[in-house]
């Protein structure tokens, strides 16, 4: 048997002392400080070392890339921002960063609101780039990529709370709420509504923006199913103002009802080109789910409620009793 050579043993002892030293003893076991660290996306496994061991929260970067790459997989590590202590040892400052315990920040979509209105939103909130969401929301490659057979995302953004990392991709941000969406269609009945899902989700947002009654929402989908059986326009007055964006004053003027868009349906029978908006759960089980109904029409009672009508006679008098006061 060949023999080891005492110098070999000796430094190879040494060096895994060292490693193990550097890998398992924190910097400072009794440090209080706590420092944010944000990873990018994209950054080299060497470049996230230099930067942990020049905010001084590790000893050394090589044994931090040889505990990631020994660990089979150095793609692990998440962006994000995370906090970070010197007291904490490089092995667990590295299976934080893969876990991707990183600080979290949350925000709300609510229902009913367009792209417009969610870009405007998380650019506000210092999110995304106002710009670069919009592009994104008319990528078809990206749009592909998501299973959306559409020229937008619209209507696909489901409004919910997100919380995501800081520092988090507009396109994991998107991804999220469009997965979302996808959690909570209910697949195996639309289907039963007559109707494909990009259908679906244009109705769901016309009945979003037409009522905030939930109670209301199905018979305000019972209108809008009838005139689509009977050929007659849906008149929907959110369907023109979409048209309008991002230019709307707020103020729907009669003669904006014969501006020349798909949009339009005063002017066009059938279903808008796509969603207006995103709808809420509600609102898509409305579209699916309509009361079983003969309404034709329905006008505001301007208490938040709408007055149903089976008759062009009967709205025509409903019309007059809540609308000519205005």
């Amino acid at each position: 048997m060949k023999k080891i050579p005492l110098l070999s043993i000796i430094l190879t002892g040494f060096f895994l002392t060292l490693f193990f030293y550097n890998v398992y003893l924190p910097v400072n076991r009794f440090s209080m400080v706590i420092k944010s660290i944000d990873i990018k996306k994209g950054m080299a496994l060497m470049e996230i070392a230099r930067l942990l061991k020049d905010e001084g929260l590790i000893r050394d970067g090589l044994s931090f890339v040889a505990l990631a790459d020994g660990k089979g997989d150095s793609r692990k590590i998440q962006a994000g921002e995370y906090l970070l202590s010197p007291s904490m040892s490089t092995a667990q400052i590295l299976k934080k960063l893969e876990n991707g315990e990183s600080e979290k920040s949350c925000f709300t979509i609510p229902e009913g609101y367009n792209l417009f209105q969610i870009a405007e939103l998380l650019s506000t909130k210092g999110f995304v780039s106002k710009k670069r969401f919009l592009s994104l929301t008319k990528d078809k490659g990206f749009l592909i990529g998501l299973g959306i057979q559409a020229e937008t995302a619209e209507g696909y953004l489901f409004p919910e709370t997100y919380c995501v990392s800081k520092g988090a991709a507009t396109e994991e941000i998107i991804e999220m709420m469009v997965s979302e969406l996808n959690k909570v269609l209910p697949q195996e009945r639309v289907g039963n509504s007559g109707l494909s899902v990009y259908q679906l989700l244009t109705l769901a947002s016309i009945i979003e923006k037409e009522t905030g009654c939930v109670k209301e929402k199905t018979l305000v989908s019972a209108v809008f199913h009838n005139r689509l059986k009977a050929g007659i326009p849906l008149c929907s007055c959110p369907t023109v103002i979409y048209a309008l964006l991002p230019d709307f004053d707020g103020n729907l003027k009669k003669k904006d009802l014969e501006i020349a868009s798909p949009y339009n349906t005063y002017k066009h029978r059938g279903l808008p080109p796509g969603p207006i908006a995103s709808p809420g759960f509600s609102s898509i089980k409305a579209a699916i789910y309509p009361a079983p109904s003969d309404y034709l029409y329905f006008v505001s009672m301007n208490n938040g409620r709408h007055k149903f009508s089976r008759t062009l006679s009967e709205h025509h008098q409903a019309t007059y009793k809540y609308q000519s006061g205005r």
